[in-house]
């Protein structure tokens, strides 16, 4: 291969890897935009329900070490969200527990237990690397990027969890991010409603 057809198939390779991350960002801003669609619908999961989408999102990540456990007290009740807005909100946290793991291959671990009176909360624990205090205040902001600190990339347009953030606190739900203590990694917490089934 000549010098000047070397030169022409980077500069391919980077046309091509440039429109398919402008690709990957305008596809986000739709389902930022169309998650208003989600938060308008009604809905309703059971737990088997939910362990299924877990078990989906796993295969198409790729990821082999999930765990999903259900309080005694949960078995019988049904989540107050629709199937399509809990499968979008664990891809996106799964997504991140993934690229933000030095190998790309977290362990995770995902507890539902009773909140308050109608509600749930819903524990997403990975083993990657922790945040820093301003990442923490600030992942729930559009546009902030956390992958800028990690590897000085930015890849995404920092509408993820902005998009988790909407669909929970439309549904008086709330949202909470933390460091794990105990190890590296973060613990995302979701509060839920439940079916009201005296409704």
């Amino acid at each position: 291969m000549t010098g000047s057809s070397e030169r022409a198939h980077a500069l391919l390779k980077i046309a091509r890897e440039s429109a398919k991350r402008l690709q990957d960002q305008i596809l986000e801003i739709l389902r930022y935009i169309d998650v208003g669609q989600l938060v308008r619908a009604s809905g309703q999961t059971t737990f088997e329900q939910l362990a299924e989408i877990i078990t989906k999102i796993g295969w198409d990540l790729v990821l082999e070490n999930i765990t999903f456990t259900v309080a005694d007290a949960l078995q019988q009740q049904v989540i107050y969200f629709s199937t399509e807005s809990l499968e979008l909100i664990l891809r996106e946290l799964l997504t991140n527990s993934k690229k933000f793991h030095p190998q790309q291959s977290p362990t995770v671990h995902i507890y539902a237990e009773p909140h308050q009176t109608q509600q749930m909360t819903l524990s997403v624990m990975d083993d990657g690397g922790h945040l820093s205090t301003e990442e923490l205040q600030k992942v729930w902001m559009p546009y902030y990027q956390s992958e800028k600190s990690f590897t000085g990339e930015v890849k995404g347009m920092g509408l993820g969890l902005p998009m988790v953030a909407m669909l929970v606190w439309n549904r008086g739900g709330s949202c909470h991010l933390c460091n794990r203590e105990e190890q590296k990694g973060v613990c995302v917490t979701l509060t839920l409603p439940l079916l009201n089934r005296a409704a």
